[in-house]
């Protein structure tokens, strides 16, 4: 990441710490199950046999060459370093885990499964998981995690998200999708476009990163004033998208 991107989100990050509602300002039923529900008890809840194998794949310094698809290049990292910068944090985990139990989720998609420990996490309380990762060494990295578990519900998928998002979304109908794959504003636009045509019983969408450029944070607000969705909720580390609450359409900052 460029130093002027950190220098945006760090600007942001301090803007989203002044305004971001606890829970005793809100006053929506549904927001405050959903702070005392999810986003409270993220702090402390973790699957104990996922948080080691994430402990383990820190510490390995294997090798692997990924792709990055969205220049082109071939980069050579261990293991470590990518469960460093390229998964999410224990708290966001179980984040994503819980909102799936307060949704009654069923069904999950996920694009960029990195190493699969949100996949792990998301697969723990839903009948059914696809998740799509472009480079093969991840992929093959996170096929090894799945059959560790011996995680039945889950789909791995190989394979270009622009290629094969609409055929898995049309097969698999979720009722719950987690976009983390590709953090431009085009990208984001063609899942949700895709997932709103396919799925019209859809709960939730969680947009990751949305603080991670100027043109994510574009995005965001523009997902923000979309009328398809009723409500919308900044966590800072996510976006989430609610399409069909019966409510008036609100934005709202929360603590996370």
């Amino acid at each position: 990441m460029s130093i002027a991107n950190q220098l945006f989100r760090a600007y942001h990050f301090l803007k989203y710490r002044v305004k971001a509602s606890g829970r005793h300002s809100l006053h929506s039923p549904f927001l405050y199950s959903l702070f005392d529900q999810v986003i409270e008890p993220s702090k402390s809840f973790q699957i104990k046999k996922i948080e080691r194998l994430r402990k383990e794949l820190l510490s390995n310094n294997r090798t692997v060459k990924v792709m990055d698809f969205k220049n082109g290049k071939t980069l050579t990292k261990t293991i470590g370093l990518l469960a460093k910068t390229s998964v999410c944090t224990k708290k966001f985990s179980s984040f994503l885990n819980l909102l799936t139990i307060f949704l009654k989720a069923s069904s999950v998609l996920e694009t960029g499964t990195s190493l699969g420990i949100n996949a792990l996490y998301l697969a723990h309380s839903v009948n059914s998981l696809v998740t799509i990762e472009g480079a093969g060494a991840l992929a093959s990295l996170a096929r090894e995690n799945f059959m560790f578990f011996n995680k039945k519900n889950i789909q791995l998928v190989n394979a270009n998200m622009y290629q094969v998002l609409e055929s898995e979304i049309v097969k698999s109908k979720p009722d719950f999708f987690f976009l983390d794959a590709d953090h431009r504003s085009t990208a984001v636009a063609f899942c949700v476009d895709l997932i709103l045509r396919h799925t019209p019983s859809v709960k939730c969408i969680v947009v990751h990163d949305i603080y991670w450029s100027r043109d994510m944070y574009e995005m965001w607000n523009q997902l923000i004033d979309d009328s398809r969705f009723t409500l919308t909720i900044d966590i800072f580390q996510a976006g989430l998208l609610f399409p069909r609450l019966p409510m008036e359409k609100q934005h709202f900052m929360l603590c996370f």
